[in-house]
């Protein structure tokens, strides 16, 4: 679900930005867009998710950081996905340590 609901806002047309009352800067969209298609990036969950939580500091006004947890979680490799949602920008970061 995570996955789809990030597709969703790379793929959304200005119609739909416009309904979600966000703004995606169209260079961003076709930067994953790209990715997506070239299939550099074929796993979309972990962004989903830190998409989703960024958006709930934003419209909920208060911290509800959960940590993810992957269903088989591997003792060799950690991953971390941080995205920050600003009034005019989005920063993100992919942090694997293996």
């Amino acid at each position: 679900m995570s996955s789809a609901i990030f597709r969703y806002f790379v793929h959304a047309d200005f119609a739909q930005k416009m309904d979600l009352q966000v703004d995606i800067t169209e260079n961003l969209q076709e930067h994953w867009k790209e990715l997506e298609s070239s299939q550099t990036v074929r796993k979309f969950d972990d962004l989903g998710d830190a998409l989703l939580h960024g958006l709930n500091e934003i419209l909920c006004g208060s911290s509800n950081y959960r940590p993810l947890i992957p269903a088989s979680p591997s003792l060799h490799v950690n991953r971390s996905v941080v995205i920050t949602v600003m009034s005019d920008q989005m920063y993100w970061i992919v942090l694997q340590c293996t």
